[in-house]
């Protein structure tokens, strides 16, 4: 089946956006790339920039142009110049009004403000889950920089920025997003390094592997552990050693 393919540039309508839906599958791209939803769903273009989609049957897409103002939920949402978004709750009730929207009924404004309404939601959604899960990224990226670098007794906020490729005050956003500080990351790691080391390095002196793990001091050492596992180094090495004995 030859693909229909739809070419746009609406240069001219730049504070509006084109909204396509289909029932099954759609490709696009843009200057900024290209995508494809293999069971349909909405793509939303910024008019700014020239696009083109594909797809096989006519009578699968419904498309229209609305003003950016429509869709405003507290910040820009088009910064990528496409959006796309699929598998919303509200789904069904979308297509439903979509499909319906050119009966040509008293009920066409009514319809077209639930559009709008709805899809200004799910874009909201869908930002913020992007974002979440890029906070996420992030932060398992910075706890492994950590662990990597655990040794280091000067390992601070600033060389985990800078490995990263940014701001210190961007790196501390990115801990709070997930309910943590780097201090106390760093001191959770620090913790569960020299309980797993006081195992693995069974014979290595204890104030060796202390500072193997960013300790300056073997006393501080114990205060940190004791927090955490309500023994002392030496205590958690007895008892772990006794533990594989009689196993």
């Amino acid at each position: 089946m030859t693909p229909h393919i739809i070419q746009c540039d609406f240069s001219n309508k730049k504070d509006f956006v084109y909204f396509v839906y289909s029932r099954n599958k759609i490709t696009w791209c843009n200057d900024k790339g290209k995508g494809v939803l293999q069971n349909g769903g909405f793509i939303i273009f910024d008019c700014n920039k020239p696009f083109k989609y594909e797809f096989h049957i006519e009578t699968d897409i419904v498309c229209f142009l609305l003003p950016k103002s429509f869709l405003c939920v507290g910040k820009n949402v088009f910064v990528n110049n496409i959006v796309s978004i699929k598998n919303t709750r509200y789904d069904d009730i979308l297509i439903e009004l979509i499909l319906g929207l050119f009966n040509y009924d008293n009920q066409v404004k009514v319809k077209l403000a639930a559009i709008t309404s709805l899809l200004a939601i799910a874009l909201y959604e869908n930002d913020v889950v992007n974002l979440v899960t890029k906070s996420e990224s992030e932060f398992k990226k910075m706890t492994n920089l950590i662990r990597m670098n655990i040794g280091n007794s000067e390992l601070c906020l600033n060389f985990i920025a800078s490995e990263l490729h940014m701001s210190k005050s961007k790196a501390q956003k990115v801990f709070y997003k997930n309910g943590t500080s780097f201090r106390i990351v760093l001191k959770q790691s620090r913790v569960d390094a020299l309980a797993i080391k006081l195992l693995s390095d069974g014979n290595k002196p204890i104030n060796n592997i202390c500072f193997d793990c960013g300790f300056k001091t073997v006393a501080n050492a114990n205060i940190q552990f004791k927090k955490i596992y309500h023994m002392s180094l030496s205590e958690y090495r007895r008892v772990q050693r006794i533990k594989k004995i009689t196993s």
